[in-house]
């Protein structure tokens, strides 16, 4: 239709065109169609070892290139095997996959009752002033976020570090406990334990950046644990290509 303005009659066939969608390849699966180091197995239950840069389950972005997609192509068993748990996309560790439908059951109810424990490591900054051990207690929830027009989880304003504090309506109480394993004086860094009661999206992050002691290299949280609103550019590599 030339004019825009122009109302299409009854009948009007309307034609989308668009260029053929890639999945991105990730470089740890190019050669390899299963990373995955193999921790514990028997009829119930699966343990693996998932490294960095591979997604849990898939998304918008990765379907064939995820923890979910591999684990039923490699094994093809029924039920498939479904991950009763998720690990973010630059987060490694043990992954707990259930094999029958009773362990998925059991599993799930122990993750939710919380008798699951979850122990996380973390390169953080500011190691010369970070305590020995702490307890982070602050409301995570969505925040409104400029870059790609919807929301990011990050801490929620007008509270702080165990002041009793409610949270709002879409926010919820999340609890990180901290111990210091090391430090590196001379970078001003250390490496910290962190359980999380509460399993809230990137909570680690939020919670040390909003305790004044972001993860080294992060690219988005910043001190007070709210996202950086700067736009970042990153360079484009074609998802087809295979060296």
């Amino acid at each position: 239709c030339k004019n825009p303005n122009q109302l299409l009659s009854a009948g009007t066939e309307v034609h989308y065109h668009r260029r053929s969608w890639y999945e991105p390849i990730l470089p740890d699966m190019k050669h390899n169609k299963f990373p995955f180091q193999i921790l514990y197995q028997d009829e119930d239950v699966l343990a693996i070892h998932k490294p960095s840069g591979i997604p849990t389950m898939p998304s918008q972005t990765f379907n064939e290139y995820t923890v979910l997609h591999q684990l039923r192509a490699a094994m093809n068993t029924e039920p498939p095997p479904q991950p009763v748990h998720r690990l973010g996309v630059g987060t490694s560790g043990l992954l707990l996959i259930a094999t029958s439908i009773k362990s998925r059951k059991i599993l799930s109810q122990a993750i939710r009752e919380r008798r699951v424990k979850k122990y996380y490591r973390a390169l953080v900054s500011n190691g010369k002033q970070i305590p020995n051990q702490m307890r982070i207690e602050c409301p995570i929830g969505p925040i409104p976020f400029p870059i790609g027009g919807g929301t990011l989880y990050a801490a929620c304003p007008g509270t702080h570090i165990g002041d009793g504090g409610s949270a709002s309506k879409k926010s919820k109480p999340s609890l990180s406990l901290v111990r210091v394993i090391r430090r590196d004086i001379k970078k001003d860094q250390a490496v910290v334990e962190v359980e999380i009661p509460t399993g809230r999206p990137h909570q680690i992050r939020i919670h040390m950046a909003y305790a004044g002691y972001p993860l080294v290299g992060d690219p988005l949280y910043l001190n007070g644990g709210l996202p950086c609103m700067e736009k970042k550019y990153f360079s484009k590599r074609d998802p087809r290509e295979e060296d």
